[in-house]
């Protein structure tokens, strides 16, 4: 089996995939291409993509493939501004949620569908559009394109050196239970509920804000939708998975050498950084609503990402103490 190497990748970076079973293979005859799927690299080993059960998030960690040549890493081309990137990437966060169209994804080789956009995602459009958004247009047509039109672009290169064999514990952890799964399954079955309670086709959070700001009846009835489904308390997840990030005396006892610890505290100090700098934009956000329409739906938010901001901020103060005492 092999994954891909995480410490290779940049943020922006984009997965072009392939599987053996008769689906992708499909896909691949019918696109004239040597891939089936794409994804787009987040940063910090997650990735967002779009599948069967919509637009949702993973982690590079989990992704295994039987043959070397079935993954293929693009990235954009050194000129081009990372925060163009970044903001790409932020793009595809806010369409977390959106369901899968497969409508949409056989029309990409059906000229009369060629100016049908829909409040959908299939794999290369979620991320073409995500470039687009920014001004970065990789193909002719992001509404409708190929995972190969992806590889053909002029703005991207093919990256080598990213897949590696994986270890016996590699497998074992990416095979293991999946967080991840779980929270895609509230995400979806949230929205499936919200659409029953508005009758309108609201498919992100973004789209859900907006929406409230305009017909704020609803707010009691959807909040209590985000209360009941688990979403505000996905975070005790890892803190029972990785006990270790959130103690100095836990991760300072981690049984790796001390070279080895150092590496993991300085990987561990730059993910949350990063992920610090979403979750206060996020707060930022529903504050804002907040004091537009006082909102419950903006007030259990701005808890949801105090805690999130306060959980991290411990994550930076304990790597950051095993940095210095390593």
């Amino acid at each position: 089996m092999y994954l891909i190497e995480i410490s290779k990748l940049q943020a922006g970076d984009i997965f072009l995939t392939t599987q053996k079973h008769i689906v992708s293979k499909a896909i691949k005859v019918f696109t004239a291409s040597d891939y089936s799927h794409a994804m787009l690299h987040v940063g910090d080993g997650s990735y967002i993509h779009s599948d069967g059960d919509g637009v949702h998030s993973g982690n590079v960690q989990r992704l295994l493939f039987d043959d070397v040549n079935y993954i293929q890493v693009l990235r954009l081309k050194e000129d081009v501004d990372r925060k163009l990137i970044d903001a790409a990437c932020a793009f595809a966060r806010n369409e977390v949620g959106k369901q899968y169209s497969v409508k949409d994804a056989i029309n990409t080789k059906n000229p009369l569908a060629k100016k049908a956009i829909t409040n959908r995602q299939f794999c290369s459009r979620l991320v073409a559009q995500s470039f687009e958004s920014v001004g970065l247009n990789l193909v002719g047509n992001s509404s409708y394109c190929t995972p190969k039109e992806l590889d053909d672009s002029e703005l991207t290169i093919r990256v080598s050196g990213c897949v590696r064999k994986a270890t016996d514990a590699e497998i074992d952890f990416a095979n293991s239970e999946n967080p991840l799964e779980k929270q895609s399954n509230i995400t979806n079955s949230i929205f499936t509920k919200i659409r029953g309670v508005t009758g309108q086709d609201i498919q992100t959070f973004e789209q859900l804000s907006n929406y409230l700001l305009e017909n704020n009846k609803y707010d009691r009835k959807i909040t209590d939708v985000i209360k009941k489904s688990g979403y505000l308390f996905m975070w005790q997840h890892d803190l029972s998975a990785n006990p270790w990030r959130y103690s100095q005396e836990l991760f300072m006892s981690l049984p790796v050498p001390k070279e080895q610890l150092n590496q993991i505290a300085e990987t561990e100090l730059n993910s949350a950084i990063n992920t610090k700098k979403r979750y206060v934009l996020m707060h930022d956000q529903f504050m804002r609503i907040w004091q537009a329409k006082q909102l419950q739906y903006a007030t259990i938010h701005i808890m949801l990402y105090q805690k999130l901001i306060e959980l991290t901020d411990l994550r930076i103060s304990i790597s950051s103490h095993v940095i210095e005492n390593t």
